[in-house]
């Protein structure tokens, strides 16, 4: 589950929303809310490329936090 904490923490520290995050990141927000909830694993490079973008975070954050 300590993913759905992580990523959820890091946009809510921010100050966004999940419709937000996904609207900047270029994502579906159903993909951004199953990655949340540990429904998604294995994102690609380029949905963590635009997640890192999004959220202001090296690409290795989020890489640690899906491996």
């Amino acid at each position: 589950m300590e993913q759905v904490h992580e990523l959820q923490r890091l946009r809510e520290e921010r100050g966004m929303s999940a419709y937000e995050l996904a609207k900047r990141a270029d994502i579906g927000i159903a993909y951004v809310r199953r990655l949340e909830r540990c429904m998604q694993d294995n994102p690609t490079i380029k949905v963590l490329w635009k997640l890192s973008e999004a959220l202001d975070v090296d690409i290795i954050v989020l890489a640690n936090i899906f491996k």
